[in-house]
């Protein structure tokens, strides 16, 4: 499996937000890896994706993911601007 890099982690690493400003409140939606909940990020409303573990794999996913939606733009799709990490990545 391939791992991430260490200029990978520093683009996520941009987009790190502080915990503290994050109310996460109840569960909306889970997929294959990670639970989504509502939440609020200095009283605007978010959705917050929680990964259930954080395995090799299931980080190599979520960056996958976030790289890709970092990427794409449409109406309907939610843009992704910020992440937060725990246990500094």
């Amino acid at each position: 499996m391939e791992s991430i890099s260490e200029q990978e982690i520093e683009v996520l690493r941009s987009f790190a937000i502080d915990s503290a400003a994050l109310e996460v409140k109840e569960r909306i939606g889970l997929g294959s890896f990670s639970d989504v909940h509502q939440g609020m990020l200095t009283g605007t409303p978010v959705a917050v994706k929680i990964l259930r573990n954080s395995s090799q794999e299931n980080l190599m996913r979520f960056k996958e993911e976030l790289l890709l939606m970092k990427s794409l733009r449409y109406y309907l799709m939610c843009e992704i601007r910020i992440y937060g990490l725990r246990n500094g990545m």
